[in-house]
């Protein structure tokens, strides 16, 4: 808009008066002048007053100017701020609007930058960062910028171009002055392709414990991705997967972990070019002492114990045992004689129970009335009472022909290999006086070991089985009738035959049904044994059903030997413990107090005991028509004892080894006898964030009953220890802060008054500006909000400018004044001549 207008200085408008009128009145009063030379010389003196009183044109032009802030820290990719200053443009354009322009990141610019509405995006975003020469692009402080240009400025709006991230100073109030943030499309501000978006897992875990990994992935991009993501746990793989993302996208991969140990794990989630890193703690339980009568007896509970996390000290009988119970939460009596115990123990451990310590006593033959603790200290804590053992019977002889598959596909995978070591296992592990031999079939059977006394066999054996080699086709019947006629004649008490073959039989034969007869009738009991995945498994199956053995099934050659030996021990019922086949398993009386696995495999052996009144019998057998007690539990005093009388070594337990039911049993089992867990088993949360470039963190203690100081030791990234207090904000919730954090790993020993938490890892990951996040709406929708001021306005709220430009007059009127002077003086000569 522009107005004109013209101004004299008024002082000399006053001199102006007189001589004009003392003008006029000379005219009138000389009647002989010319009126028209009189009336150019008054023009001629009126212009040259009327310059002497200074006039000038006055010309105002009125606009209006905004003030805007524009984000150049790295968090904002290149296209995203070309697409802010052609924003940025168009509002200059579209308003008419001068817009006073000035760039932030950690500091605000020096100067500003006027938009040019004809301006390319391109060009204004070289003149922004030509502006902002000298500011560090690697933090923001959106908080600090407004305030400065708000200040430098007088500007009481500010057009904000940013993402809304910032790495220092976070929301502080703004209401002084009014925010415009501007935001344009949010595909633009992230990450293309797929990106880490978040990796989750718990902080706390009990080691022992599964745990579930949550790794969010987001595809930015507009078309479909697929990525390999692997996850690790110490730099060992659990998951490697791939996974297809639709285009913009967000999925969550949830990974279940293995049992973890104690101690602290670094997990890390990988995409190509991208980690992402975080802690979990597995902290130990209670620490508990296994005594075991033998080596043996130790092998498998041990393994099951220390994978269920707990702290474990093991102890073989013979080897110096602890003075004092103290240091346990609980003890294994795993069958060991009282023999084998020093003097007085006993006396220790029912002490220890009584006063809320933990008992499982597992059996064997050293165990209850076996191992001599009838009447014992260990009989009054246990729910059991013991009876004595039953006068040792005469051993009986034992005959066993193993029957072993020699045609071509045994040549496969060292198949043939592993049964003659199996063979040679299976001999040494008979009595010298049983019988054994061995046969291998083809399409006919070949006696590879005539049946005979095992002292004979023995030192011939490994020379005799190098004649067992693969060729030929397959044909099961010859040979079991040659078994069966060989055992026939034999003196033995038992007769046995194990099958091994890994080949296809024709079931629908009436041959073997035949034969299969004629054993049962013979009392020769049959085990199969099928090997690989092309093994005949219904036939076998029924073969060892019928033959009234065991039935096994493996693809690993090189587990032949042990499933032999098992077979053998079990069919030459080798002790005078009740042992047989198979011990059917069934819920007691009391129903299940001490796990929740509610169905079971059979046993095939157990200790003979009898409940006490007041015990609860939890699982049962049967044999020889009476009921006998499996698990029983009570409680001692304010402890807890726990009975089992079958074995955990395998030697009766052997078809609960590969139960997937079987670890979680004994955890179970074992967990049970745990006395109430310890006041340093705090149920608690902590989180931690990098806000206003400060490391703040935040603990929540559930069901804590008072409160209490917390304080903690930190260990940075540099290993660098440092002491921190929390402060209580509160109810159960206290906060701390540290200020510089730095990137790298830390590790927080947190202390409630004098109990201590479980060690604790966080991973910071970084501390500057990252790109690809997005844009932070949440933030920006708050300083609008605060400020009185609006989202993508339609309108700018600048201020009015006006602009005053004069132009001096004096000097055309001089020139007119003199023109017309000439003139007179021209029109006055012309009459006279």
């Amino acid at each position: 808009m522009l107005l004109k207008d013209i101004q004299f200085t008024t002082p000399q408008l006053f001199w102006l008066i007189p001589v004009l009128t003392f003008f006029v009145l000379v005219c009138f009063l000389n009647k002989r002048s010319n009126l028209l030379s009189y009336f150019l010389r008054l023009v001629s003196l009126c212009l040259l007053a009327l310059a002497l009183c200074s006039p000038k044109t006055i010309s105002t032009s009125s606009s209006s100017k905004a003030v805007a802030l524009f984000d150049i820290s790295q968090s904002i990719s290149y296209e995203a701020k070309k697409q802010l200053a052609a924003e940025l443009i168009r509002y200059a354009k579209e308003s008419n609007t001068k817009i006073e322009t000035y760039t932030f990141a950690d500091s605000l610019s020096n100067g500003s930058l006027t938009i040019d509405p004809n301006a390319s995006a391109k060009q204004l975003l070289v003149n922004l960062e030509d502006l902002s020469s000298g500011i560090n692009t690697k933090k923001s402080n959106i908080y600090t910028a407004l305030q400065n240009l708000a200040a430098m400025s007088g500007s009481s709006s500010i057009l904000l171009f940013s993402d809304g991230w910032e790495t220092d100073e976070q929301s502080q109030s703004v209401s002084t002055f009014r925010i415009y943030p501007v935001i344009v499309d949010s595909e633009l501000f992230l990450k293309k392709g797929v990106s880490i978006s978040e990796l989750i897992a718990p902080t706390t875990v009990k080691s022992g414990d599964k745990t579930k990994i949550d790794v969010v992935l987001r595809n930015n991009s507009n078309q479909e991705q697929e990525q390999t993501l692997v996850v690790e746990i110490d730099g060992e793989v659990i998951k490697s997967k791939q996974v297809k993302l639709s285009p913009s996208s967000q999925k969550r991969i949830s990974i279940s972990t293995s049992e973890i140990k104690g101690g602290k794990h670094k997990v890390t989630a990988k995409l190509i070019g991208q980690e992402a890193h975080c802690w979990i703690t597995a902290h130990e339980k209670s620490k508990i002492l296994i005594l075991s009568g033998e080596e043996d007896d130790e092998r498998v509970i041990t393994s099951l114990i220390r994978l269920k996390g707990y702290k474990l000290e093991s102890i073989i009988a013979g080897s110096k045992f602890p003075d004092q119970l103290s240091a346990y939460s609980s003890v294994v009596l795993n069958n060991i004689a009282k023999t084998q115990l020093p003097t007085g123990f006993l006396t220790q451990l029912k002490q220890f129970v009584s006063q809320g310590g933990g008992l499982l006593t597992l059996g064997g033959n050293r165990s209850y009335g076996l191992g001599g603790y009838i009447d014992s200290e260990l009989e009054q804590i246990s729910p059991l009472k013991f009876t004595p053992p039953q006068a040792e019977k005469k051993r009986l002889t034992n005959a066993i022909i193993l029957v072993i598959d020699k045609s071509g596909s045994m040549a496969e995978q060292d198949k043939i290999l592993s049964a003659k070591n199996a063979a040679l296992s299976s001999i040494e592990s008979l009595k010298d006086e049983d019988y054994v031999s061995v046969i291998g079939f083809d399409f006919a059977p070949f006696v590879v070991i005539d049946l005979q006394k095992v002292g004979i066999v023995k030192p011939l054996a490994e020379n005799r089985l190098r004649n067992l080699t693969a060729v030929g086709k397959t044909n099961l019947l010859p040979a079991l009738a040659a078994a069966r006629q060989k055992l026939n004649n034999c003196p033995a008490s038992r007769k046995h035959i194990l099958v091994l073959s890994d080949g296809k039989f024709p079931l629908e034969s009436d041959l073997y049904v035949d034969e299969i007869n004629k054993l049962r009738d013979g009392g020769i009991s049959v085990s199969a044994v099928a090997l690989g995945v092309d093994a005949d498994v219904p036939f076998m199956k029924i073969l060892a059903r019928y033959g009234k053995g065991a039935f096994y099934h493996t693809i690993d050659p090189t587990k032949l030997p042990e499933i032999f030996v098992e077979d053998i021990k079990v069919a030459g019922n080798e002790n005078s413990l009740d042992e047989q086949s198979n011990y059917a398993v069934a819920i007691g009386p009391a129903g299940l107090l001490s796990t929740s696995v509610d169905k079971y495999r059979p046993l095939r052996g157990f200790v003979e005991t009898l409940p006490k009144q007041g015990s609860a019998l939890e699982l049962i057998t049967k044999s020889k028509n009476q009921a006998f007690p499996i698990l029983a539990s009570w409680n001692f005093g304010s402890g807890k004892s726990i009975a089992f009388t079958s074995d955990a070594n395998g030697r009766w337990s052997s078809p609960w080894l590969s139960w997937d039911k079987f670890s979680v049993f004994w955890g179970e089992i074992i967990q049970n006898i745990q006395p109430t867990e310890k006041q340093e088993d705090f149920d608690f949360d902590f989180k931690h964030k990098i806000e206003g470039g400060k490391l703040k963190l935040d603990l929540a203690v559930f069901d804590l009953a008072q409160e209490s100081i917390v304080s903690a030791e930190i260990i940075n990234p540099r290993e660098v220890k440092k002491s921190l207090n929390f402060s209580q904000v509160a109810k159960g919730r206290y906060q701390a802060e540290l200020d510089s954090p730095e990137e790298g790993d830390y590790f927080f020993n947190i202390k409630i008054a004098q109990t201590k938490l479980p060690e604790i890892g966080i991973n910071v990951e970084s501390l500057g500006e990252l790109p690809g996040a997005g844009i932070n709406l949440e933030y920006l929708l708050k300083l609008a909000n605060q400020s009185s001021g609006e989202l993508n306005p339609t309108k700018l709220a600048g201020k009015e400018l006006k602009q005053v430009e004069s132009k001096p007059l004096h000097l055309p009127l001089i020139i007119l004044a003199l023109l017309l002077l000439l003139l007179e003086a021209f029109i006055r000569e012309s009459r006279t001549s």
